[in-house]
């Protein structure tokens, strides 16, 4: 698990806390993500990365979910953000954009995409610009590459960990097969000659799936 702390922004922005009266709930600080100026926003990267971040998120525009700022809205200048990316980088972490209405524009211009696996991620990243087969690569190896973890996760090669995600919301040209994989929520038995299920069968019940009692794995150990 790769885990970034308290998010990156301004007063007011995505990143900080309700407008709660500040009598009754004290304001947030760099501690607590929340900045202004290159300064102030240095400050609040190295806290994250003192408490331990393995990545550094951080606010550039306004979020869905936080009451004192419009969708839309620019939150952080460039010398702040220029602040955020390079303090990251000199303490060898990532940093990653929580962007909304600035989406598009980021595609245009070539930034790296990266985003979970829920199957309306990837649904919405085709909306919004990326052709499926790029946002396939956004959801899995891609990510994986930019948060530094592409030799143990992100793509199905020999011996590793895989993760196919579940893609039944997607257009049917964007779609991969309905296979979730072994270590994943949940699996299906992997395909086998007669012969060699009828071995089994008689010697012992197949394995159980790690996060899920309701389903065989689908390989061996």
């Amino acid at each position: 698990m790769l885990v970034s702390n308290h998010a990156v922004g301004s007063i007011g922005g995505h990143a900080d806390q309700d407008p709660v009266p500040p009598h009754k709930l004290p304001l947030a600080e760099p501690l607590q993500g929340v900045c202004n100026g290159p300064e102030e926003c240095r400050a609040a990267v190295r806290y994250q990365i003192k408490y331990g971040a393995n990545v550094i998120k951080f606010m550039p525009s306004g979020g869905v979910l936080s009451l004192s700022d419009p969708v839309d809205a620019p939150e952080l200048s460039q010398e702040e953000m220029n602040a955020v990316i390079g303090e990251s980088h000199a303490w060898g972490r990532a940093a990653a954009a929580h962007l909304r209405q600035t989406f598009r524009h980021a595609v245009q211009i070539g930034v790296p995409i990266a985003h979970g696996t829920n199957a309306r991620e990837f649904r919405y990243m085709v909306e919004n610009g990326l052709t499926p087969a790029q946002s396939l690569l956004a959801g899995t190896a891609n990510a994986a590459r930019l948060l530094g973890t592409f030799e143990r996760v992100g793509t199905l090669i020999s011996g590793g960990p895989a993760a196919v995600p579940r893609l039944a919301g997607l257009p049917p040209q964007a779609r991969t097969p309905r296979v979730p994989a072994r270590r994943g929520t949940t699996c299906r038995p992997m395909h086998r000659p007669a012969a060699a299920r009828a071995r089994t069968a008689t010697t012992a019940r197949a394995p159980r799936c790690r996060r899920t009692a309701r389903a065989p794995c689908c390989g061996p150990d």
